[in-house]
């Protein structure tokens, strides 16, 4: 699966959740920023569901460091834990 497949799955994702369009401008945002605007449940769903979705378990200090913040920050964890 490439980062693009994967960025596509996260988009689609947080679409879902939020109901909005993302767009690519959109994947530096903060997810917690008043244009994409995840409440912290939100975001916990979010997390939950990429490792669901990709299988795979998202490091704890990913979440400590506040790296699991943008789009674009996420598809690169999920990239190097598959």
């Amino acid at each position: 699966m490439t980062d693009n497949n994967i960025k596509e799955q996260i988009v689609n994702l947080i679409n879902t959740v939020k109901g909005i369009n993302l767009k690519e401008e959109d994947y530096d945002e903060h997810l917690f920023s008043s244009k994409i605007d995840l409440s912290p449940r939100d975001l916990v769903y979010v997390f939950l569901k990429i490792e669901e979705l990709f299988k795979t378990k998202i490091p704890e200090e990913n979440i400590i460091n506040e790296d699991f913040i943008t789009i674009n920050k996420i598809t690169e964890i999920v990239s190097s834990v598959r």
